[in-house]
């Protein structure tokens, strides 16, 4: 299976004591992994110290980052507009991220299900936190 995550998982990963409980560490072995590069940014960004932006650097070398391209803004713009439709418009930085999976082709695993749900064509799969 292929997928790609949200920071919440990856938030998930570092906050756990115990990793081998981590919902990544469960799938990484049975699961190809990407990551948007905006999902990139949200956790760089949050990454206050030295110490965090290792751990957040350690985890984004082990995967592909998908970039934010032509074929995504496309994506992302049909999103908005069928959201903004409909009334229902989540995050900017969430519809860029399920724009990169939707044209990519992937799934997400997510633990913000609420939003990306409204997402029409999104495959979604729901991450539990053990």
């Amino acid at each position: 299976m292929s997928t790609g995550w949200g920071h919440h998982l990856i938030i998930e990963h570092l906050r756990k004591t115990d990793k081998c409980r981590s919902i990544l560490y469960n799938i990484a072995e049975t699961t190809s992994l990407f990551v948007s590069s905006v999902t990139a940014f949200e956790l760089l960004a949050g990454a206050t110290d030295t110490a965090k932006q290792k751990d957040v650097h350690m985890l984004l070398d082990g995967v592909a980052v998908l970039p934010f391209d032509i074929t995504s803004a496309e994506e992302a713009g049909k999103i908005y507009r069928e959201l903004y439709i409909t009334n229902t418009l989540i995050e900017i930085r969430d519809i860029f991220i399920a724009a990169t999976a939707r044209a990519n082709g992937l799934a997400i695993m997510t633990l913000n299900y609420k939003h990306f749900e409204r997402v029409k064509g999104l495959k979604l799969i729901r991450g539990n936190v053990k």
